[in-house]
């Protein structure tokens, strides 16, 4: 139990740093995800170095199936092929098997490779703005219209 209070209180206490230097950062990154994803990496940190024991295993576990579904959720708000089914599913399905080796086979290896896989993605998912398509574009303008016409009148 105690380990489940330790590893929440860590959640908590990254997303509320986050959370009050958001404002100074230029991006758009969610306090909460950045916080899940620094708390994983963290434990997994302290049991390679041995400051954690195996009791944080299963935590890791949680929070690192929580950045797979954060990237799926992002990545379907980001991308257009990923508003269908099939993409979502495979990304989770890759995501959750990586984590699952990842945290099977921990070492600092596969921590640094981890980490050279996800620095892309949190790119790609959380701080690079999404490409509109000239109609995805065309229709904000014309909502963007209507709503000014609405105020008007």
């Amino acid at each position: 139990m105690t380990t489940i209070l330790i590893t929440i209180a860590l959640v908590a206490l990254f997303a509320s740093v986050f959370l009050l230097v958001k404002k100074a950062w230029l991006s758009s990154i969610c306090p909460i995800c950045l916080g899940v994803s620094l708390t994983w990496l963290a434990l997994t940190v302290l049991m390679l170095l041995g400051y954690a024991s195996n009791d944080y295993f299963l935590p890791t576990a949680l929070l690192m199936g929580g950045t797979v579904v954060g990237i799926v959720y992002q990545g379907e708000k980001k991308f257009k092929v990923m508003r269908s089914f099939t993409p979502k599913m495979a990304v989770l399905i890759i995501g959750l098997i990586l984590a699952y080796l990842l945290l099977t086979n921990v070492n600092w290896l596969t921590l640094i490779e981890a980490a050279l896989i996800l620095t892309p993605l949190g790119y790609l998912f959380f701080l690079r703005s999404p490409q509109a398509t000239a109609e995805e574009e065309n229709s904000e303008t014309v909502k963007d219209l209507e709503d000014k016409m609405k105020e008007c009148c």
